[in-house]
């Protein structure tokens, strides 16, 4: 049995966990588990739908926010300054100092 959970424990990067409340593939419960032990920052919600149906608008509102967040507004200014005048063609996010309360 693969157990997420013990992977969740070590992992340190942001991670949003979204899940459709009435999926019978994998249960909802699965996906909290997973998201109260992670040791990161992560957003868990639980959206309208089964395992592959289509998200709504609220669901991919929160993905765009999240998104934003961890990738936009965390660069610190240098580095915003930097990638904005092309001197950096990647851009590294594993130094910065993210929020460790999960969102939900």
């Amino acid at each position: 049995d693969l157990d997420c959970t013990a992977y969740a424990r070590r992992c340190d990067v942001p991670a949003f966990i979204f899940h459709g409340a009435d999926d019978t593939f994998v249960l909802p419960r699965h996906s909290m588990e997973v998201a109260n032990q992670y040791r990161g920052s992560c957003v868990h919600k639980i959206v309208q739908g089964e395992h592959n149906s289509r998200r709504n608008a609220d669901a991919l509102d929160t993905a765009v926010a999240f998104l934003k967040l961890y990738l936009i507004d965390k660069l610190e200014p240098r580095q915003l300054a930097d990638h904005k005048r092309g001197q950096n063609e990647a851009v590294s996010y594993t130094h910065l100092t993210l929020p460790t309360t999960p969102y939900v």
